[in-house]
């Protein structure tokens, strides 16, 4: 049987899980205000982020690759990994090849998980769902190449485990993982939604003061009023000269923030998994926004800079 050899190149990627041994299929839908019908969003949480290594996922290897071996010892029915909701495939993972790729001499190890869910959001009732449709662990390897002091690390997706929602407590296999979800075009991977419209019904409640927002770092709840401002809202004072009486004059000028400036949302969670199915449960704690704003230094070189001041409780 023929492995899915997706190698990534990339930082991010993400998947999660469809499968039949006493998972509870979500036949009802929960009540979800990001979009009309589905939010498919793609993933990927890291042991260590090394751009942010504060984001950290609450793993270390050797969980990862011992739920992975875990999963490959049990009778659960394991596919072919697809980086995309569309590319689903019904052929079966070859589970000897897989051990072969993670013992072998160019492996690096089980550095992340990759998640493929639906989102859900009950604006009224301040809950955050996802519901995990495929996951998948990801290993680090050397790829190669003719010249040897030019390989490069790469990623690629060993199966997919896809048990789809379950609603069983499961064991609780790690607390507060943290971790964040970029909007990105390229990537492609978000599905089904407007990202900025959905962040902005996210931070409503916040902003209105019907949910808590607390300081990113200390916990400390902020008030209602000055969510915004940690938001990127800004109030300034220029002078001006009145035409009328030709008197200097302060003038109140008022910057919004912009919904699209916030790209990234980073996720506190709670793991759990249902080990007579491999299906593991997220529940959502937190959601903290994170803007991208353009830095231009003196001598016209731009970066960007990623701020994060607030996080909203859920659930």
């Amino acid at each position: 049987m023929k492995f899915f050899p997706f190698i990534f190149l990339s930082v991010a990627i993400f998947i999660s899980c469809q499968n039949e041994t006493k998972v509870v299929k979500n036949t009802t839908a929960p009540v979800n205000d990001l979009l009309p019908t589905k939010a498919i969003v793609n993933s990927e949480v890291e042991i260590i982020n090394e751009n942010f290594p504060e984001w950290t996922s609450g793993f270390d290897s050797t969980s990862l690759k011992a739920l992975t071996e875990k999963v490959l010892e049990s009778k659960t029915e394991l596919f072919e990994a697809m980086v995309y909701y569309d590319q689903k495939t019904e052929t079966k993972a070859d589970i000897n090849f897989v051990k072969e790729l993670m013992s072998s001499g160019n492996s690096i190890g089980i550095k992340s998980f990759y998640f493929i869910e639906d989102w859900f959001y009950n604006q009224s009732e301040n809950k955050f769902t996802k519901e995990i449709i495929s996951w998948s662990p990801v290993q680090l390897f050397y790829k190669e190449s003719d010249n040897q002091e030019e390989n490069k690390i790469a990623k690629r997706l060993l199966f997919d485990v896809r048990t789809g929602f379950t609603s069983l407590p499961g064991k609780k296999i790690a607390s507060d993982v943290m971790y964040g979800v970029t909007f990105s075009d390229e990537l492609m991977n978000y599905k089904g939604f407007n990202y900025a419209d959905a962040i902005k019904t996210i931070l409503e409640p916040a902003l209105s003061g019907k949910s808590f927002a607390l300081d990113f770092s200390t916990s400390d709840t902020i008030p209602a009023k000055d969510v915004k401002f940690h938001l990127g809202f800004t109030v300034d004072s220029i002078e001006v000269i009145n035409p009328t009486t030709e008197d200097y004059e302060f003038q109140i000028i008022e910057r919004p923030f912009f919904y699209e400036d916030i790209k990234t949302l980073i996720f506190v969670e709670d793991w759990y998994l249902d080990e007579s199915s491999m299906a593991i449960r997220k529940e959502v704690k937190y959601i903290a926004p994170v803007r991208h704003e353009q830095k231009q230094y003196e001598d016209g070189e731009i970066e960007e800079v990623k701020k994060i001041t607030i996080k909203i409780k859920v659930n």
